[in-house]
C-alpha cells in the first residue's frame, strides 16, 4: 500500500494538486490511499495523521506533497509521525519559495529531509536548492502529463492580429496585471494588434486589478477574461493562440507552462525560480526579468514577423514536453522509486 498525503481540494474549486493527479497514476503499481479533502485545515491535518495511523501495518511508503508555506507543517508533522511508526516516507518538494522555507526553518527542513527514504523534486532548480544546503540526494521526477491529450497546434496564417494565451490563477504571485501592461506596450509602442485570452480562477482579488488596468488603457477590445475552465475548454481556446505568456513572480515547474509546450506554443515567460530550468532562452521561447513588460514586449514583437523562428520554437517546445510524458518518460522513474 502507498499512502499519499496532500491537499485534495479540487472539489472546492481549487486546482488539482499532485496528490490527486499523480495519485491516480500510481494506482497501477499498488493500492493508493490518499488524504485529505477536508476543507478545514485543522481537520485536514488530523485526517492525514489518522490515515497514517490506521494503515500503519500495511503502508510500504508514504508520499508527502511538501510545499514551502503553511502546508509545510502538514508535511513535517506527518513525517515525524511516520518516523515514530517506522514507516518509510518520501517528500515530494514543490514551490518556487522552498529556499525561503529552508532559510526560515533550517533545522526542521534538514531533519525532515534527512530522515526520509527518498527526496523527490520535479526540477533541477529544486534539486540545486536542496543539495546546496544539505548533504542529501534529490531524485528528479518531472511533473507528468499525458502527451496524447495535447494536440500540436500548427502555425497559422498571419491574420493581422497576435493571439496571446495566459493560463493561471488570478493571484498576486502570478502577476496577471503584467500581462495587461505587456498588451498595452505592444499596442502603443510596437503598433501590434493583440488579442489576449486570460483563463483562471480569482484567488485574491487580482481579477479586479486586471479589470481596472483594462479600463485605464482602454483595452476592452483586446482582452478576454475567463474564469476557471475545464481542460477541454481551455485547450479549444488555445488553438487560436500564437504564443503562451507566463507572468509569474515565483515559480518552480509550472504544469501550465508544460501543457502549453505540449501544445507547441512558444513560451514568453519571466525568468524566476525554476523557469530557466524548464524553458531554455531562445530554444522553446524567451525569458525576461520579472515586472519587465518592455523586454517581454520586445521579444514578442521580434516573433511577430518571423514565422520560421516561431515554427522552430513550437517544435522545440513540443519536444521538451515529450520528456515529461507519463508513459514514455516519467512512469519508469516512479516505478523505480516505489520498487
Amino acid at each position: 500500500m502507498i499512502i499519499f498525503l496532500g491537499n485534495k481540494l479540487s472539489k472546492y474549486g481549487k486546482n488539482p494538486t499532485t496528490v490527486e493527479t499523480l495519485g491516480e497514476r500510481l494506482k497501477e503499481f499498488d493500492t493508493v490511499v490518499s488524504a485529505s479533502d477536508m476543507k478545514n485545515p485543522i481537520m485536514r491535518i488530523f485526517h492525514m495523521w489518522w490515515i497514517i495511523w490506521s494503515n500503519r501495518k500495511k503502508a510500504k511508503n508514504v508520499l508527502i506533497d511538501t510545499y514551502s508555506t503553511s502546508a509545510f507543517h502538514f508535511a513535517w508533522t506527518s513525517g515525524r509521525l511516520c518516523k515514530s511508526l517506522n514507516i518509510p516516507y518520501t517528500p515530494i518538494i514543490h514551490g518556487g519559495q522552498f529556499e525561503s522555507r529552508i532559510q526560515s526553518s533550517t533545522n526542521l527542513v534538514s531533519k525532515y529531509l534527512k530522515e526520509a527514504k527518498y527526496v523527490v523534486a520535479p526540477s533541477e532548480y529544486l534539486k540545486k536548492v536542496i543539495e546546496s544546503n544539505f548533504d542529501i540526494k534529490v531524485h528528479i521526477v518531472p511533473n507528468a502529463i499525458d502527451l496524447k491529450q495535447y494536440d500540436f497546434i500548427p502555425e497559422k496564417p498571419n491574420e493581422g492580429k497576435l493571439h496571446v494565451f495566459w493560463l493561471r490563477a488570478f493571484q498576486s504571485i502570478y502577476n496577471p496585471e503584467l500581462a495587461i501592461e505587456i498588451v498595452n506596450h505592444l499596442k502603443h509602442n510596437f503598433k501590434i494588434e493583440v488579442e489576449l485570452s486570460m483563463v483562471g480562477p480569482d484567488k485574491d482579488g487580482s481579477r479586479e486589478s486586471v479589470k481596472d488596468l483594462i479600463s485605464k488603457y482602454d483595452l476592452h477590445q483586446s482582452v478576454n477574461l475567463y474564469g476557471k475552465l475545464q481542460p477541454a475548454e481551455w485547450k479549444e481556446l488555445a488553438k487560436k493562440a500564437d504564443l503562451f505568456l507566463n507572468t509569474t513572480r515565483v515559480d518552480n515547474m509550472p504544469v501550465s507552462v508544460i501543457e502549453a509546450m505540449a501544445l507547441g506554443l512558444p513560451i514568453i515567460s519571466t525568468d524566476v525560480g525554476g523557469i530557466p530550468f524548464l524553458v531554455t532562452h531562445g530554444q522553446e521561447g524567451y525569458l525576461f526579468p520579472s515586472e519587465d513588460w518592455s523586454t517581454a514586449s520586445s521579444f514578442i514583437a521580434k516573433l511577430v514577423n518571423d514565422a520560421e523562428h516561431r515554427k522552430m520554437l513550437r517544435i522545440n517546445a513540443r519536444q521538451k514536453a515529450q520528456s515529461m510524458d507519463w508513459e514514455s518518460a516519467v512512469r519508469s522513474k516512479w516505478q523505480e522509486i516505489l520498487k
